[in-house]
């Protein structure tokens, strides 16, 4: 956070903004002004909801795609592809998967204990996971270990993509074209309420890179074209009204800060499925408080339950955390279409 911030202005204006009895169209206006502060405001020290969502994501939909890593590394032929296979074998049952299962079940970031159960499987295994990894750019074994143990949050596609960008050559190829897998980066992702594009933001740094923006006020979509993660902006309000957009269009929705006073309301919840393929997710989180406090949000949970009793979606989990916004804790959904 900038030193010369002051946390007191910026939770000021967020609980100004969602203030209990605004209005939508005051909302609108507030927003046209904030918009060019609004990221140095509420810089990710201030705001975490939109990463809780995008690492929730990314966990979500890299489950049981470790497996998959080494399978297309396999069909690609190329001599590190080869390497990597070499490795897995060495595990003693031929198992592609299970390389990935040690360094996934770490959950710690340890990059030495990745090597010290390589090294205890013998017939050079140690060795051959250091020449892959020093393949990958900077010679650092331990950085590319340390990524690949934060498979233990599911993230495949993040692994990956983080993987690919320090290399050169086959190596680096190989695990980019893991990460193209459709499991992750090419995911087609709808951000409702996307604002300046925080959320667009945090989902491009775990490999989501087809991710379209829908928001309804203009000067903050202006302010997220700058970052450069969004393919298409879509100015429009949520709500219960039809979006300009086909039924079973996207992989995901996600949001983040969208339900509040004077914003989004539940009644939107029927649309954000009508444009999700079955078998996709929907991503949302929102300041936990106003669960029990706002007379907008205190309908939502009620009304997700009724549609996971109409078999629309399944709720995969809830999770209240802390450091949503400006001291206060969030909660999050995922939720299967069906």
């Amino acid at each position: 956070m900038s030193a010369t911030k002051d946390p007191a202005v910026s939770k000021e204006k967020v609980l100004g903004i969602t203030r209990p009895g605004i209005k939508n169209d005051e909302v609108l206006d507030l927003y046209k002004t904030w918009s060019k502060e609004y990221d140095k405001d509420l810089d990710e020290e201030e705001y975490g909801g939109p990463r809780k969502v995008a690492q929730t994501l990314a966990a979500a939909l890299g489950e049981g795609s470790a497996a998959r890593v080494l399978d297309v590394a396999a069909a690609l032929g190329e001599g590190s592809a080869a390497r990597v296979l070499d490795v897995a074998a060495g595990l003693g049952e031929g198992s592609a998967a299970r390389v990935l299962d040690v360094a996934a079940g770490l959950g710690e970031g340890s990059a030495a204990r990745v090597l010290d159960v390589a090294a205890g499987l013998g017939e050079g295994s140690a060795a051959r996971v250091l020449d892959v990894a020093a393949g990958l750019g900077e010679g650092s074994a331990a950085r590319v270990l340390d990524v690949a143990a934060a498979l233990g949050e599911g993230s495949a596609a993040r692994v990956l993509d983080a993987a690919a960008g320090q290399g050169e050559g086959s190596a680096a190829r190989v695990l980019d074209v893991a990460a193209a897998l459709g499991e992750g980066s090419a995911a087609r992702v709808l951000d409702v309420a996307a604002g300046t594009g925080l959320c667009g933001l945090e989902l491009s740094k775990v490999g989501f890179s087809n991710v379209d923006a829908l928001d309804a006020s203009q000067e903050m979509l202006d302010v997220a074209k700058t970052k450069n993660v969004y393919k298409n902006f879509l100015k429009e309000f949520l709500g219960p009204n039809r979006l300009n957009i086909d039924d079973d269009t996207y992989d995901v929705v996600t949001g983040s800060g969208l339900f509040s006073n004077g914003h989004v309301k539940s009644d939107c919840l029927d649309e954000l499925i009508r444009v999700v393929k079955p078998g996709g997710v929907v991503c949302l989180a929102l300041r936990e408080v106003l669960l029990r406090t706002s007379e907008d949000c205190k309908a939502l949970e009620p009304r997700m339950a009724a549609l996971q009793t109409k078999g629309r979606w399944e709720q995969i989990r809830r999770d209240v955390f802390p450091g949503y916004v400006i001291g206060f804790d969030g909660v999050l959904y995922l939720f299967k279409v069906t």
